[in-house]
């Protein structure tokens, strides 16, 4: 997603006139950005399947499809802004695929670990930023008690 930052950045920067060198490079800037940008959509996909539990990954599956669908519908009017600057399409563009690369970082590491079978898994592995910790219902009651 970084690399596709960079590549729209770089077709924001080449200027829009008319000069097929322009139009070239923008073109070709585009074509690469779209490249790591599907290349990226396809890392997200396998990486979706280790990160969630077995119980619940097909509900995750569907969710972020539809995610993804939303964004796929919504990305085909970005386009239309190009009448109120030329440069604005790619710079939207640019923005989503940097902000999807810093929010991968914080995604826990899964080389080498086996995958989530149940919701107590994510609770017994508390290492790494990215994990989040879900509570069940005993251990919420257990909670309201004590503090009571």
């Amino acid at each position: 997603m970084a690399i596709a930052f960079i590549a729209s950045a770089i077709s924001v920067a080449i200027p829009t006139n008319e000069s097929s060198a322009s139009v070239g490079g923008r073109v070709t800037a585009a074509i690469i950005a779209k490249f790591f940008i599907t290349f990226s959509f396809d890392g997200v996909y396998l990486w979706c399947a280790e990160l969630f539990p077995t119980v619940v990954r097909s509900t995750a599956f569907g969710t972020s499809s539809a995610a993804g669908r939303l964004g796929s519908f919504s990305a085909s009017y970005i386009i239309w802004l190009i009448r109120f600057h030329a440069a604005l399409p790619y710079s939207i563009m640019g923005a989503i695929c940097l902000q999807a690369a810093v929010l991968g970082l914080f995604l826990p590491e899964t080389k080498g670990t086996p995958t989530l079978e149940t919701m107590d898994d994510m609770n017994k592995d508390e290492e790494g930023p990215g994990v989040v910790l879900l509570k069940s219902k005993d251990d919420m009651n257990e909670n309201d008690k004590t503090e009571a």
